[in-house]
């Protein structure tokens, strides 16, 4: 019963950050290939798509696109992120010399534009000195010195939140699948957009344009809300305010 109620939450998950933007691209592909005249719609082509084995056939291949697209997404995040990393940014950690911070935290909102203006308030920590100095406080007892400087306190802090309290650890896994999700849709619009410019189909070229910055945007927003969300939840149970249970 608790493989059962560990592997649900996880297939959950794997739908909302691998699945759709699976589905995503390949309809998009499948659309643009229409619209360019590239692809005829037959009523033998009907029959197939609305059978049973295409819609399994279709949900694999879209786990597995979906998975090659968060291999891609996730390594430009990580190529990113040695610019500007907000977990670290969240705990007002002093970084490395040379770290272009705040130049890669405009660039981040100027990827997003239009739509991060009207998330730009979301863009700043919002915890008082106080909270953020008693937080690194308690990573550096619970976990050293050596992973509060970096990425991995993040990583070291939901995954004790997940063994301790695992309501909250549910909570801040879907917050992560969401993030995950909309990154990898920022390369699903990406691709299609380029794909619009070979067909040379102006109006996907917008539509593609706008979603892409939409996503960029939207993750930019709900991976602050998933690194501010963690570094709460952590600093609950830490001071008592959260009961830890297993």
């Amino acid at each position: 019963m608790s493989n059962l109620s560990t592997s649900i939450p996880e297939l959950f998950y794997d739908i909302i950050s691998r699945v759709l933007p699976g589905v995503a691209i390949t309809s998009g592909v499948l659309i643009l290939l229409v619209m360019s005249n590239n692809l005829i719609i037959n009523p033998q082509v009907v029959d197939f798509i609305t059978s049973i084995n295409f819609l399994f056939l279709a949900l694999a291949f879209a786990y597995l696109l979906g998975s090659l697209l968060g291999t891609i997404s996730q390594a430009l995040d990580v190529i990113f992120r040695r610019s500007y990393n907000p977990a670290i940014d969240y705990l007002r950690i002093v970084p490395p010399k040379g770290n272009s911070k705040p130049m890669a935290h405009y660039i981040e909102i100027l990827l997003g534009l239009p739509f991060s203006l009207l998330l730009l308030n979301e863009y700043r920590p919002k915890a008082n000195e106080n909270d953020i100095s008693q937080m690194r406080d308690l990573i550096q007892k619970r976990f050293g010195e050596s992973v509060l400087g970096s990425h991995k306190n993040l990583i070291a802090c939901r995954d004790y939140i997940r063994a301790n309290e695992k309501e909250s650890g549910g909570i801040v896994m879907k917050m992560m699948a969401e993030s995950a999700m909309c990154r990898n849709l920022v390369v699903v619009f990406l691709i299609l957009m380029l794909i619009s410019l070979y067909f040379s189909l102006e109006s996907a070229i917008v539509v593609n344009a706008l979603l892409c910055t939409l996503s960029f945007a939207n993750f930019s927003y709900r991976r602050r809300l998933y690194v501010i969300q963690i570094y709460n939840f952590f600093f609950a149970i830490e001071k008592g305010n959260l009961h830890p249970h297993s």
